[in-house]
């Protein structure tokens, strides 16, 4: 990677037909010795958005890159409850919707929001539910994350199918 930034002529931050930089590719891969490079030797922009209105973060938490979050978050300041723009899913909606349960935790221990709520006042237990991953929901409710309607009145519960995400709400309190 270095010998290529050095011999091509390396526009940085520029992006591809998503919107994506080189940067946003090395985080959500996990390759944050190349994140590192491209900040310090070629001022990439760790808060440039996608197409979608995502940044970095949020690509690190749909692939579940548990290290590229703590350099983010704990390295460069980035916010935690960052918001895409126009959905305002925030990294923990997006591991959850993917049922990364190892980068929910991350997140949480990173100090997200567990009740953040997008445009349509959808909790990442809504998320986990739609797309029926257990172990997200368990993890959620165990956290401490309660069911409540959305904006259209549907609880996360309602979004379960399966058994054993149904089973997770019979054993946790009253939501």
């Amino acid at each position: 990677v270095k010998v290529l930034l050095q011999r091509c002529l390396y526009e940085a931050d520029r992006a591809d037909r998503c919107g994506c930089t080189p940067f946003m590719d090395a985080v959500q891969c996990g390759h944050t010795a190349v994140a590192r490079l491209l900040l310090q030797q070629h001022k990439a922009c760790w808060a440039t958005r996608d197409a979608l209105g995502m940044q970095a973060i949020h690509r690190a938490a749909v692939t579940g890159q548990n290290e590229a979050l703590r350099f983010l978050v704990s390295e460069l300041g980035a916010d935690v409850d960052a918001r895409a723009v126009p959905s305002r899913l925030t990294p923990l909606h997006f591991a959850a919707k993917e049922g990364h349960v190892s980068t929910v935790q991350e997140l949480l221990s990173l100090g997200a929001d567990i009740n953040s709520r997008d445009e349509r006042k959808r909790s990442a237990l809504h998320l986990a539910c739609a797309g029926q991953h257990a172990a997200c929901v368990r993890l959620l409710l165990q956290s401490g994350l309660s069911d409540s309607p959305d904006a259209s009145g549907a609880l996360a519960q309602q979004l379960a199918r399966r058994t054993d995400v149904l089973q997770c709400f019979d054993h946790c309190p009253e939501t």
